[in-house]
């Protein structure tokens, strides 16, 4: 039943499911093997963004527009600092926005996992002045391919 479960979420368009212990103890090759699966589809599905973003974190709840960002957010530096919206926020407040698009749109399962980091994002998002959330959600989603509800992100 668990592993039926497993397939048709990964062979539907959401790959964002939490797999850790139950590929590890299966094995990612026995699953594609048995079911037709792309290695790389099962491998990229069992990587959790969230040990990424934790690391990448800072002390103070931010996260730092730099490469190790970028690669937790499947993209590239160049690519986050070339949009950044509007009138130019603090790069630090748009890439801890965009982290916390991410966190949302791809580690829902996860939650327990990352709402810690969460929690100390947004304590350090209330200090900052004329915050244009909407706006950096509204360019975030568009950057990273998601539809996370900016309501999600109000502080």
């Amino acid at each position: 039943m668990v592993a039926h479960k497993l397939v048709l979420a990964l062979k539907g368009s959401s790959v964002s499911v939490c797999l850790g212990d139950y590929i590890d103890s299966v094995g990612s090759n026995d699953i594609c093997e048995r079911d037709h699966l792309d290695v790389e589809l099962v491998k990229k599905a069992h990587e959790n963004p969230v040990p990424k973003l934790k690391a990448a974190q800072n002390d103070n709840g931010s996260w730092t527009l730099n490469a190790s960002l970028a690669s937790a957010l499947e993209t590239t530096e160049e690519e986050l600092k070339a949009n950044i919206p509007g009138q130019d926020p603090d790069s630090t407040v748009w890439a801890t926005i965009l982290a916390l698009i991410w966190l949302h749109a791809t580690s829902q399962d996860c939650y327990d996992d990352w709402e810690i980091l969460k929690a100390t994002a947004f304590c350090w998002l209330r200090t900052i002045q004329d915050l244009p959330l909407l706006e950096c959600v509204e360019a975030g989603n568009t950057l990273l391919g998601t539809s996370v509800d900016p309501s999600v992100l109000e502080l």
